[in-house]
């Protein structure tokens, strides 16, 4: 195994999420940041998008994923966005996410959080 890493940054996008009433009533900006890591003996090989991950494809579907949840904490949407990851394909060895929040707590610092996720 030839283990490579993917990494996907500076995702923004407007969603949902925050547990106070304020939070649930509009959106408001995130950006997701997120690696995965899988083996990269046969794309470097056959240099062909079917022994990969179409990361493009997969940035959408974690968009979609995370605008539909409407998360009430950011450690629940990195958890299961992290879970989601591994669960698009089996070629997916681990994933690690990162989320800001930059409007948290107007005035004071981005509120953050990570995990990496390892497959069974």
């Amino acid at each position: 195994m030839e283990l490579g890493k993917i990494t996907v940054q500076n995702l923004g996008f407007e969603s949902i999420l925050g547990a106070l009433p304020f939070e649930r009533q509009k959106t408001q900006p995130i950006q997701l940041h997120f690696s995965l890591w899988l083996d990269f003996k046969s794309v470097a090989t056959n240099d062909a998008l079917d022994d990969t991950v179409d990361y493009a494809e997969l940035a959408e579907k974690v968009k979609s994923f995370i605008q539909e949840s409407k998360f009430q904490l950011i450690e629940t949407l990195v958890f299961r966005t992290a879970k989601f990851l591994l669960a698009q394909s089996p070629r997916i060895q681990a994933a690690w996410v990162h989320v800001e929040k930059p409007e948290a707590l107007p005035g004071k610092a981005i509120s953050t959080a990570e995990i990496k996720l390892e497959r069974d």
